[in-house]
């Protein structure tokens, strides 16, 4: 073999391993990458939708953990009073907000995702209490029980004409309508049913559902528009909604958690 054609076929495999080389490490630091990126989100304890003791933290937060995940982000979630959890997104404290209702005073500083899920809010009212409504304005001559922070329908929460009392705590408001100091709370309906089913199973029979909701509102992720990749991350949690909803792991999800 003369010293030329030896140089050639070095250099060939030189080339060959650097090529091999280069992609492996090309492919592992996109991977890297990826690992690398995660969200934050924002969220308070709210069951049977997502919660710190809940499995998974819940059934939305597995929702929003598959679509991101599959959409190359990791996600993590901290459980703060709701009202903080607004205010610290809102400060870029955290990248979004899991399981939120849309109204319009909070769409001028955060971009929606698409809807992943919905809450029905409901009126409770103690059994023997008939009451009823058609108009907002029915809802006048009673007592309200609302939670702080909280959205309910643009109707009712622009509603100043009526007597709502907020606390900080649903307990709190259950408490108050059993003791007959407000007449009715305003509430998700899966919420109330599932802390009175965990808590206190024994008043559930003292409970009742006014006839009429107040409203069926859908859950969103959210991102402070001032976020510099808001847009990247609704555009990435859309696409990977819609991919587990298609392959039925969005069902399989429901399933798992007993929906």
């Amino acid at each position: 073999m003369s010293y030329f054609t030896h140089r050639l076929n070095r250099d060939y495999y030189f080339f060959i391993f650097f090529g091999i080389l280069m992609a492996f490490i090309v492919s592992n630091v996109k991977i890297s990458h990826a690992e690398e990126q995660s969200i934050r989100f924002a969220t308070l304890n709210w069951e049977p939708y997502y919660g710190e003791a809940l499995p998974n933290n819940g059934y939305c937060s597995d929702i929003v953990r598959a679509a991101c995940q599959r959409a190359g982000y990791a996600i993590s979630i901290d459980f703060v009073p709701w009202k903080r959890a607004l205010y610290e997104t809102k400060q870029l404290y955290f990248d979004g907000i899991l399981g939120i209702y849309h109204s319009n005073e909070r769409a001028e500083w955060l971009r929606y995702s698409d809807a992943f899920s919905e809450s029905e809010v409901v009126l409770f009212a103690l059994q023997g209490h008939e009451i009823t409504w058609n108009t907002i304005e029915d809802l006048k001559p009673y007592r309200i029980g609302i939670e702080n922070g909280y959205a309910y329908s643009p109707e009712f929460d622009k509603a100043d004409f009526l007597q709502k009392m907020s606390v900080r705590k649903l307990e709190l408001n259950i408490n108050k309508l059993l003791e007959e100091r407000i007449d009715l709370i305003a509430a998700s309906r899966k919420r109330l049913l599932f802390w009175v089913n965990t808590h206190q199973p024994e008043i559930k029979r003292q409970l009742r559902i006014v006839p009429k909701p107040i409203s069926s509102n859908n859950l969103y992720v959210a991102f402070p528009k001032q976020l510099p990749h808001a847009d990247e991350y609704v555009k990435a949690f859309n696409e990977g909604l819609r991919q587990i909803r298609a392959d039925q792991t969005y069902a399989a999800i429901l399933k798992k958690h007993g929906f």
